[in-house]
């Protein structure tokens, strides 16, 4: 299978047909027809159609190009650093493909992409980035926002509180690894290794996975959590936590109820018992019976 490259400035009905595309792809937004025009005027963008199955970028690959899904769905494929997971999932459009590794120490794809079905691509070379479009303060303030959103959104998931219950603990290894909350996830990995990351037991690592696919959140196989849809499993986040502090409250409140009735048998069982020393003592003083130790 093989691409098929378009420049869009040598095809009127591509580019016609492209700029509503180009307003609804978030670096674009803001800018006028005439502002575009002027762009594709300067700068060359890249159309490029991709087939079912067809590899766009590969994990750890040099990323020299700002890349945008036009139309379509594509799956990203992450392998973690130690190869201990992997974390498939489906994007949609409007999508830009890790404009943060564009630039930094290590400026390469973070995953792997391939299409699903037929999608088109736009690629605009780094360097333009820097010639042209630093020209449009629209265009910068779009790219500057969207590196901020990413940055700010990691040091959140930093900075709240951990979660206590297993069950958010595994919905928060995902959400913290996934770029969009839509679409299906896979995750591909042995249960110990997630256990050993959670700082969990495999059991009880295994009890939790089994109930979210007993209540239709996930579908387990041999080394693999699918997810056919993340946004339902994170929306019971925080639900598995409540419950078990009224859980908890449930078993202290009958924990002291049964506390209280210890007491209280103990209570009487003491005053009794005084009770009793006092009337054979009583009796003893009369003379009826002499005590056997006597």
């Amino acid at each position: 299978m093989q691409a098929l490259s378009l420049s869009l400035r040598q095809n009127a009905n591509t580019l016609s047909s492209m700029y509503e595309s180009l307003m609804c792809l978030p670096y674009f937004q803001g800018m006028s027809k005439d502002e575009i025009t002027s762009v594709l005027d300067k700068v060359k963008l890249e159309f490029i159609r991709y087939n079912d199955g067809q590899k766009i970028a590969s994990q750890d690959s040099p990323c020299d190009t700002l890349t945008m899904l036009v139309r379509g769905v594509v799956t990203s494929t992450c392998i973690s650093p130690d190869k201990s997971y992997t974390i498939m999932e489906e994007i949609s459009t409007p999508f830009v493909f890790e404009p943060y590794s564009l630039f930094g120490k290590k400026p390469s794809y973070r995953c792997s992409y391939h299409a699903i079905g037929e999608c088109d691509i736009l690629t605009i070379k780094k360097h333009y980035l820097f010639s042209e479009f630093s020209k449009y303060a629209i265009f910068q303030m779009n790219l500057l926002n969207l590196l901020s959103q990413r940055a700010q959104k990691k040091n959140n998931h930093i900075c709240e509180r951990h979660p206590e219950s297993i069950p958010d603990k595994i919905i928060n290894f995902v959400a913290n690894r996934i770029e969009q909350q839509d679409g299906k996830k896979v995750v591909q990995l042995k249960m110990e290794d997630l256990a050993n990351i959670l700082g969990e037991t495999r059991i009880n690592i295994s009890r939790t996975l089994n109930m979210f696919q007993q209540q239709g959140l996930i579908e387990l196989k041999r080394k693999e959590i699918r997810i056919p849809s993340f946004k339902k499993l994170a929306d019971t986040k925080g639900t598995f936590q409540e419950k078990k502090v009224e859980e908890k409250k449930t078993a202290r409140a009958n924990f002291d109820s049964a506390g209280t009735n210890k007491q209280k048998k103990f209570t009487f069982l003491l005053v009794l018992t005084q009770k009793s020393a006092t009337f054979a003592n009583a009796i003893q003083a009369q003379g009826w019976f002499r005590s056997s130790a006597g």
